[in-house]
């Protein structure tokens, strides 16, 4: 018995022994054998990195490499390591409200592994707005008011404008705010 290490490169090789005695008689083997170090190349490409304002239901994906074995897929919304056909976009998902995390993967016959994730945000519920003051109906003997408001969202509301109409329906105030939430006055 004998053993010899040799250092080889990527890719296909062929491996041929050949041996002989002292009388010369000879005789030979070979076998075929392949190096393969590389992981999968695997991207998903939809739903991405933002904000969705409805319930994302497919992930659609690229995966490849020269021995592609399997392909799977999980979300946090209850799908955990799901076999798919490799190259098959998944439909019939389901996305949560607030933050999502989905991640595809990929392995060859070798045993190479890789994944890629998206952590999106679906917000499907409208801000609440509600007029504190002045109450509906009520006269003011003053022209300079305060005008509060109680705005809310499951995620924070972005931006709110305060318009004021005459009775013409012209615009004679109007005012906005960033990222607020909470009980707003404007003055």
């Amino acid at each position: 018995s004998s053993n010899t290490t040799f250092s080889t490169s990527e890719g296909t090789h062929i491996l041929n022994l050949f041996v002989n005695d002292s009388v010369s008689n000879l005789n030979n083997t070979s076998v075929d054998f392949r190096v393969d170090t590389t992981s999968p190349q695997v991207s998903l490409i939809y739903p991405t990195n933002t904000f969705y304002s409805s319930i994302q239901t497919q992930l659609n994906y690229s995966a490849s490499d020269t021995n592609l074995q399997s392909c799977w897929y999980s979300t946090d919304s209850g799908t955990i390591n799901n076999s798919i056909i490799c190259g098959t976009n998944v439909t019939g998902l389901s996305s949560s409200e607030g933050s999502n995390t989905w991640t595809i993967y990929a392995n060859d016959t070798l045993g190479n592994e890789n994944g890629s994730s998206v952590t999106f945000t679906q917000d499907t519920t409208n801000p609440n707005a509600t007029l504190l003051t002045p109450i509906n109906n009520t006269y003011s003997n003053s022209s300079s008011n305060n005008f509060t408001s109680n705005l809310t969202d499951n995620l924070g509301i972005k931006n709110s404008t305060l318009t004021i109409y005459n009775s013409s329906d012209e615009i004679v105030n109007q005012t906005s705010t960033n990222y607020i939430s909470g009980v707003i006055q404007y003055t």
